[in-house]
């Protein structure tokens, strides 16, 4: 993180002396931040696991059945059936979590190119730096 955060500086001919945010850098270089990003990969995975018919992750995802009736019924849910430690710091658990919380945007979106469009907006806005 340090280092991203010096590329950043020098990219921006920034000094730390300047303590110039790391959120303005960022919207300098049109880069995302590296919990942006990472929240980035991991619903584009989801995505293309969910939508994808032949796709190797395919298997780490289960879909929540449709017929039970929630107030998000309208999204395509995952189930994240973890009871250990270390599937909870797996990439499926996070990814379970970050997919179901993602707007319908997102999980209904018919293309990649449609979902990576609405990730990129979600992830921007709503994902703490």
């Amino acid at each position: 993180r340090v280092l991203f955060n010096d590329l950043l500086r020098l990219l921006c001919n920034s000094k730390r002396s300047q303590h110039e945010s790391t959120k303005s850098m960022l919207d300098k270089v049109g880069w995302l931040s590296l919990n942006q990003l990472a929240c980035e990969i991991r619903l584009i995975e989801t995505w293309k696991a969910v939508y994808l018919e032949d796709y190797c992750l395919n298997e780490v995802f289960e879909r929540v059945d449709s017929r039970i009736s929630t107030r998000a019924s309208n999204k395509i849910r995952l189930k994240s059936n973890f009871k250990t430690k270390i599937r909870e710091t797996s990439f499926q658990f996070p990814s379970v979590q970050l997919w179901n919380s993602a707007p319908i945007e997102i999980t209904k979106a018919q293309t990649e190119s449609q979902a990576r469009g609405a990730i990129r907006k979600f992830v921007k806005e709503c994902i703490p730096i």
